[in-house]
């Protein structure tokens, strides 16, 4: 099987400048009286309001070796009952009034999104900070969320796609608290408690790393009395882990997986920069242009539509807070041959 290496070469892109004043938004800073500040872009043409909240560096890369998936069962778990109303009373209370409310985690964050029509706006504001400030975790929620996630985790593992994913990511992030598994493992997935839960909920989500955007039919006035009502029940400091900046790790190796599959999974990894280099928005024009893009990329072109070598290759830029990398992600069919060969692969480059 041969294997294609693609070496990039730096290319700088001229790109226009804009006045201080060519805003697409008219994005408003508001800070309320309690000292909490958001992001508004007001719009009263739809009786509809949304919100997102961010605790940087509040993200996976805290969890325990022991106890990796931690903060993605927080997210699974936040929203299954809250205050006096127990999971199945609060799901109806979010349902009936027609209320999304959802958490998400990454390597360096924890945050959530919450939409809601203007008139259930108060049931909808009053959901969000029973969510935030008194979440109950009661057992059968968060024990039926820790079998959701082992059964996700067992699927992954017959996935040459995850495989080839964390077989990289080890690789790439040795030594670091990104190498560790964010969605778990099927040791540490149930070593996790309710206890660990209230513990990452009162240390991790504080107003020194909340970040919020707001969007839709409030206005500033409105939106100063909520901050502080939602929001400033939550402890004012945070404690997370200190994850200290670094580079990819193996650069130059390839790394072979072998499995009994008809294709090669191929994934690719470099250093690049972060939002900081001047260069990075240059970066992500290249990007498209290069991989980016869909169908419309040169690799996408050139490998699939002039090669028919994949169903499709693409490039990405690495948008984590600590390590900045680009990779290059695809599947490429395999020639059947008498010759034994890697069915899987995994090259850091």
């Amino acid at each position: 099987m041969k294997v294609i290496v693609f070496i990039l070469s730096a290319l700088v892109f001229s790109v226009p400048a804009y006045a201080a004043d060519d805003r697409f938004l008219d994005v408003q800073v508001v800070k309320s009286p309690g000292d909490i500040t958001a992001w508004l872009v007001e719009d009263h043409s739809l009786p509809v309001i949304a919100i997102k909240f961010s605790f940087r560096d509040a993200g996976a890369a805290n969890d325990p070796a022991n106890k990796q998936g931690l903060t993605q069962l927080l997210s699974n778990t936040m929203d299954e009952g809250a205050g006096e109303l127990d999971s199945q009373t609060f799901q109806k209370e979010l349902s009936d009034n027609s209320i999304t409310l959802t958490f998400s985690s990454s390597r360096d964050s924890f945050g959530g999104n919450i939409k809601t029509l203007s008139r259930t706006k108060d049931k909808a504001f009053n959901l969000l900070k029973l969510a935030l400030t008194q979440p109950r975790f009661d057992a059968e929620p968060v024990e039926r969320m820790k079998q959701a996630n082992l059964t996700r985790i067992r699927s992954s593992l017959s996935n040459p796609d995850w495989i080839a994913a964390r077989i990289a990511n080890d690789v790439v992030y040795e030594g670091h608290p990104y190498a560790m598994n964010s969605g778990g493992t099927l040791s540490s997935i149930p070593a996790i408690t309710p206890s660990d839960l209230r513990q990452a909920v009162k240390t991790r989500l504080g107003k020194d790393r909340l970040f919020i955007a707001v969007a839709g039919d409030i206005g500033p006035g409105e939106l100063t009395a909520m901050l502080d009502d939602v929001f400033g029940g939550l402890p004012a400091t945070s404690s997370v882990k200190d994850v200290s900046e670094d580079v990819i790790k193996n650069t130059g190796q390839v790394v072979l997986y072998q499995q009994d599959i008809p294709q090669s999974i191929v994934e690719i990894q470099m250093p690049a920069f972060g939002r900081e280099d001047p260069d990075y928005y240059a970066l992500q024009v290249m990007n498209y242009v290069f991989g980016g893009g869909g169908f419309g990329s040169r690799l996408m072109e050139e490998v699939r539509e002039k090669r028919g070598l994949t169903y499709g290759i693409y490039s990405s830029v690495s948008d984590t807070r600590k390590i900045d990398a680009y990779s290059i992600s695809t599947s490429l069919f395999t020639v059947k041959s008498t010759v034994s060969k890697p069915k899987a692969s995994v090259l850091v480059n």
